[in-house]
Formats: structure tokens, C-alpha cells, sequence
């Protein structure tokens, strides 16, 4: 499967080209003004823990603090989802990360099991690109070549920071994945459908009352589940990255800096 699909395929297939995107848009009263100060709000009470995971990321590995991946957004736009960087940028590996994926760093570990390398993302909330609560964005290539027309309708909403199934799955989607599986083959044939049916449930049903439950279960999810997760699991949660050979790491990479499930390169053109 490749990571880039030119904007004429892309458009053709999710923009349905000049006829505009087939489904009408998605909200409530007051649901960008309620994006608007729960990021502003964010972004100033965490800018000091904002600038030491940046110091933290940029002294974990080379790289870049950011990684700006290509995502589907609302009706189809695309745009560039930021979050903190938690991988090194010179291994090759699939585009779903895994469990223990050798390309995620201890920093990185760290910020994704407490959701803090997603904190870049209310820039993304302020810009209109992303809402507070709804369906996760997904990479362009995964929705142009496997989303059903009628799971398109996911993009008649703004993509959340938080969703359903970013609570039913904490800490990671990836605990799902059998040991024994190929998480590529697995996100795309299992997971994913099961994930977009929750997206789309969310999407026909929303209301400000539910996305301030979301918002709730979400912060009880970082705040506590995720100590009392810790506590049981052990270190065994958090482990740290493991060692990889010469050769896996002189290969040529076939996706960079990854932080969410699908990855496009950060040069592809919007």
C-alpha cells in the first residue's frame, strides 16, 4: 500500500470532485465556541508542560520537536495533525505502531501512554482544523483506499482530539492487536472498521451533553485509569525501546516520524 495518493485520486474519490463533499456537515449550536475556549484554556494553563515535553522530545533523539502528518479532516480537506514527536526518524517499520515498536523512544513511551504528545493538537483545534471531541483523523491514503462510501460520512464532521473509542481503548488501541498478528493487517481489516462504526455512531448522535461526558471520561482516563493501569501492569507498561540491528537501522525507512496508527511523510504536499 503506498503512503502518497495524488490530490486528483484523492479528490475524485473522497471529494467527489467539482459535485463538493455528498454529505452535509455535522455539529451543534456552540460547538466551536466550545472548541475555541477549551483550547485556549488548554494551551495556557499547560504552555510550562508544553515546553518541557519539547525539551525533553528534542533531547530524547534527532529529530524534530513536531511531526506534522497529512490527515483527512473535515469533508474531506486535508491538513496536518501536530503532535510531539515519539519516534526516531532513521528506522524502517510498518505505519501501525505496535505495542513495543522499536522506533518509539522512552520519552516517547512516556507521552504516549498519558496522551501528551497529542497537546499540539489544540493549535490544530484553534485553527478549525480539529474539534475538542470527535472522530479521530485519519491518514489520507487509508481513507481514499479503504473507507466505504458511507464511512466517509466520518469526515462530515471536524476530527476530534477525543472520541469513543480513545476512551474505550485507553491507554492504546494497540493493546488490541494479538501478539501474534500483523498489526498492519490487523488495524486495516479489524480494527478499523469496528473503530469507524463507533465514529459513526457519534457523528448521527452528538450533542454537547455527550461531548462533555467524552471530555470527562477522557481526563479521568489520563488522570486516574491510567495510575491504576500502571499499578497493575507494572513497569512492563512502559518499557523501554528496544535495541535493533545495523541492518534494520541502514534500511531505508518506508515511513517516517510516526505518532499515530498511519503515517504519510512529512514532505508530502497538502
Amino acid at each position: 500500500m503506498t503512503n502518497h495518493v495524488s490530490e486528483r485520486a484523492y479528490a475524485k474519490r473522497v471529494r467527489q470532485d467539482d459535485k463538493g463533499f455528498p454529505w452535509p456537515m455535522r455539529s451543534y449550536p456552540g460547538k466551536r465556541a466550545l472548541d475555541v475556549v477549551l483550547a485556549l484554556a488548554a494551551i495556557l494553563v499547560a504552555s510550562p508542560v508544553m515546553l518541557l515535553i519539547a525539551v525533553a522530545v528534542k533531547l530524547s533523539s534527532p529529530g524534530p520537536i513536531l511531526y506534522a502528518g497529512v490527515r483527512s479532516g473535515f469533508q474531506g480537506r486535508r491538513f496536518r495533525q501536530l503532535k510531539f514527536r515519539t519516534m526516531v526518524t532513521d528506522l524502517a517499520g510498518g505505519a501501525f505502531t505496535g505495542r513495543n515498536d522499536p522506533r518509539v523512544t522512552t520519552v516517547g513511551k512516556f507521552l504516549r501512554f498519558f496522551k501528551l504528545d497529542e497537546f499540539p493538537q489544540f493549535i490544530n483545534i484553534l485553527r478549525g482544523d480539529m474539534s475538542v471531541v470527535g472522530p479521530r483523523p485519519e491518514a489520507v491514503n487509508v481513507v481514499e483506499q479503504f473507507y466505504t462510501r458511507d464511512q466517509l460520512r466520518v469526515l462530515s464532521a471536524r476530527p476530534g482530539l477525543t472520541c469513543l473509542v480513545q476512551v474505550r481503548t485507553f491507554p492504546d488501541l494497540a493493546n488490541q492487536v494479538p501478539d501474534s498478528a500483523d498489526p498492519d493487517q490487523y488495524y486495516r481489516h479489524i480494527l478499523l472498521p469496528s473503530r469507524l462504526q463507533e465514529d459513526l455512531q457519534y457523528v448521527d448522535r452528538m450533542s454537547m451533553w455527550w461531548d462533555l461526558l467524552l471530555i470527562l471520561q477522557t481526563a479521568y482516563c489520563i488522570l486516574g485509569k491510567s495510575w491504576v493501569f500502571l499499578w497493575r501492569h507494572g513497569r512492563s507498561t512502559l518499557p523501554r525501546r528496544k535495541n535493533t540491528s545495523a541492518g534494520v537501522r541502514n534500511a531505508a525507512p518506508t515511513t517516517r516520524t510516526c505518532n499515530v496508527f498511519y503515517e504519510e511523510s512529512s514532505r508530502e504536499k497538502l
